[in-house]
């Protein structure tokens, strides 16, 4: 379903006619950029990649599987009943594409185009994928009639997971739709499918699947009974036949030696060699590349592991200060704990010494975890002895900017560097602009008057000025213009500390960097979707966090180049995490250059309620209100992690009322961090860093049949900036 600009014709510009052998060229040199990239990973990650035990690949069963020429996994036109691995993300490319109309071939077939599908393991079981085809890539439909289609569609699959014992145990079983909502469909398929694996020892391991399908297309494929067979001769070699319920197709797949790739990546190819269906076929010989990456590793493990080197490189590094200038018996009197942070015996009697004596006692090693900290990068450190009832803990209380992808691994580090030099059972506070986001032990700081503060505030996180680059892009998918239009920019963000909970948030934007054409040379798609040039946010926050469960946020000042006002947010999450509230409630004035500059005010008002599956790392947030353009409606989202990756999916719903225009959407995103793992040691006043949580959206509009696909920006428009709760005190909403 092709998006419409409307707008006026743009002056022509023709293709090359070498535009097809250019794109199959990228395509493949993509591919093996992908492997090189691959071997990289690889070489900087090995013995370093395990499996999360809560959110485990699917295990080998001796035949391969990869995305199809269409938008599931499965042979060539049809599916088989496997599934994307869970966490796992996946791209493929195909030469050819089901064009229903008489355009270029004197009946409905397989045309040359570019087919592109990206497509993510979002559950166990559950693979969504988004589909771009196209029969030119960059020709513009409003300068010439010779672009041919133009397509953008969604597909889902899903493995059943409940069928009965019996039959479980003798295949598998899947249902699936692709080329979801849209007035033009192209490849609307409703399936349901079953395999089963036959092991035949050193001959290798067959896979049979068949299924019934319902497919509205002239040709007829995947319209009824189907079935295929694939059988994997060696490791990397599989022979494939089908019947896609019009044709028979053959061929083979090729999968890249798992020896040269990163654990659990995948690099695949196939070639349909012959269809028995040439007539609806330009040619009957098409190609698909693909690549799959997993995105799940154990974090537990990892920042253990992360902590365990950072701790050794830290203490090293603190004992060659004052501290380890000491006499050995002075600086070891006491038994260290070892790196579980288990506590020797011989340290429980330690453990009775207060006041002025447990001060004394303890001051080199706190000296040394205060040294260690600050070497580290972390901020505002403070350092104190809780005594009560005879018996001593330490409270640590630390900012983290420099771990940023994940607190986590702040945490883990603080807890190794304590327990590799302290005898001292210890709490953990962590600070996010200096207000506390997360304590261990709590009843410990509830008692101030039984805390004798030894260090205060080293290295304060005050005024630092902190810059976070980042890109910023603007973009079109399938539409007329062109099959993806861009325009990039480098964002800079300056955020300062100025007291507790205040911070001070400037961004400035770039020239264009890097533009497609009609980014370059259309004044309706720079005007509607081009990047504002120099500071688009200006904003002053004041954040309050009273409790540990409530956060609320007062933001002022130009929230985008053409909008100011206030905003207030307001969180309360429980105690198990499961369940989030939020409030957002603003008052704007904007001035909309589509409208010849006119004012206009807008108060929005959202309510948002998020549940999350811990167990499967998804959140499920439904948003309800009106919008900032004045818009009313909600929407549904889920947020799928992996590690440090997002993978989300939105279906909203939003009208204005006074216009009587109502619309549906339905979109696909991906949030990554675009930083290093450790950012830039503040010690020289100031902090360069990349963003830690990039987010890159694309959604279409559901039509009903009949109705233009016209690209709509108004509807739906929630606050966006980067400092609001969720990033910049909750890790993203996950801590």
């Amino acid at each position: 379903m092709t998006q419409r600009i409307p707008t006026q014709q743009f002056s022509t510009k023709k293709l090359g006619a070498q535009c097809q052998a250019r794109a199959v060229k990228a395509a493949l040199v993509c591919l093996l950029s992908v492997a090189a990239i691959g071997q990289v990973v690889k070489a900087q990650t090995a013995n370093d990649m395990e499996v999360n035990s809560e959110a485990p690949s699917t295990p080998l069963t001796g035949i391969s599987t990869n995305l199809s020429a269409q938008a599931y996994t499965g042979l060539f036109n049809t599916p088989n009943a496997q599934t994307l691995d869970w966490g796992s993300l996946g791209f493929n490319y195909s030469d050819s594409y089901f064009d229903k109309s008489t355009s270029f071939i004197e009946q409905p077939g397989f045309v040359r185009a570019h087919d592109m599908k990206f497509s993510a393991g979002i559950l166990p079981g559950v693979e969504v994928t988004g589909r771009l085809g196209t029969r030119s890539i960059d020709c513009n439909m409003y300068r010439g009639s010779n672009c041919g289609f133009r397509d953008l569609s969604a597909a889902l699959k899903w493995q059943l997971p409940f069928l009965p014992k019996a039959f479980d145990d003798f295949a598998d079983v899947a249902i699936g739709i692709q080329d979801v909502g849209g007035a033009s469909k192209f490849s609307e398929t409703y399936y349901i499918s079953a395999d089963k694996s036959v092991a035949l020892n050193r001959f290798g391991t067959m896979r049979f699947s068949a299924g019934v399908g319902m497919s509205d297309n002239a040709l007829g494929w995947m319209n009824g009974l189907f079935a295929g067979v694939e059988y994997q001769v060696v490791d990397n070699l599989q022979l494939v036949a089908e019947y896609d319920a019009h044709a028979l197709n053959v061929g083979v797949k090729a999968y890249a030696p798992q020896s040269w790739l990163p654990a659990g990546w995948q690099v695949s190819g196939s070639v349909q060699l012959h269809s028995s269906a040439p007539d609806h076929n330009e040619h009957d010989q098409w190609f698909s590349l693909g690549v799959r990456i997993p995105l799940t590793s154990n974090q537990r493990s990892d920042a253990s592991r992360y902590s365990r080197t950072a701790a050794q490189s830290s203490i090293a590094d603190a004992e060659q200060g004052e501290v380890a200038k000491k006499p050995a018996e002075e600086r070891n009197r006491v038994p260290l704990a070892n790196s579980n942070g288990k506590r020797d015996q011989a340290c429980t009697k330690c453990n009775n010494v207060q006041g002025a004596g447990a001060e004394q006692l303890y001051h080199g090693e706190l000296a040394q975890l205060s040294d260690a900290l600050q070497r580290f990068g972390f901020d505002s450190i403070s350092l104190g002895l809780h005594s009560q009832g005879g018996h001593s803990s330490l409270l640590i209380s630390v900012e983290n900017n420099v771990l940023n992808h994940d607190e986590s691994q702040a945490l883990a580090v603080i807890q190794s560097l304590a327990a590799k030099t302290t005898s001292l059972d210890f709490s953990i506070r962590l600070l996010n602009h200096g207000l506390p986001v997360f304590t261990e032990q709590p009843q410990l700081w509830q008692q101030p008057s039984q805390i004798h503060w030894q260090v205060v505030e080293q290295q304060p996180a005050r005024w630092t000025p902190r810059l976070i680059f980042s890109p910023a892009l603007s973009s079109l998918v399938g539409t007329e213009a062109g099959a993806w239009d861009y325009q990039w920019a480098l964002s800079s963000n300056l955020i300062i500390d100025m007291w507790l909970g205040a911070v001070a948030d400037v961004r400035h934007l770039s020239n264009a960097i890097a533009e497609s054409d009609d980014f370059e040379y259309s004044n309706a798609v720079q005007r509607r979707f081009g990047l504002p040039s120099g500071i688009d946010r200006a904003l002053f926050h004041q954040a309050l966090i009273p409790t540990a469960n409530f956060a609320a946020q007062l933001s002022v000042g130009q929230f985008e180049k053409n909008m100011h006002g206030l905003l207030v947010e307001g969180r309360w999450q429980s105690i198990n995490k499961k369940h989030r509230v939020s409030v957002f409630a603003g008052d704007f004035d904007s001035e909309l250059a589509v409208n010849f500059n006119q004012k206009a005010s807008h108060q929005p008002a959202l309510f948002k309620y998020r549940y999350r599956i811990q167990s499967l790392h998804t959140d499920i947030e439904l948003t309800a209100g009106e919008y900032v353009m004045g818009d009313q409606g909600y929407s549904l989202k889920t947020h799928h992690w992996f590690n440090n990756v997002q993978v989300g999916l939105k279906y909203q719903r939003s009208q204005f009322s006074d216009l009587n225009v109502e619309e549906d959407f339905i979109g696909i995103g991906i949030t990554l961090p675009l930083s290093f793992t450790k950012s830039m040691h503040p010690k020289y006043g100031f902090q360069l860093r990349g963003i830690e949580r990039w987010h890159y959206f694309v959604q279409t509009s559901v039509n009903r049949p009949g109705e233009q696909n016209l690209v709509r920006t108004q509807f739906g428009q929630e606050p966006v900036y980067y400092h609001n709760l969720n990033n910049a005190y909750f890790n993203g909403d996950r801590l």
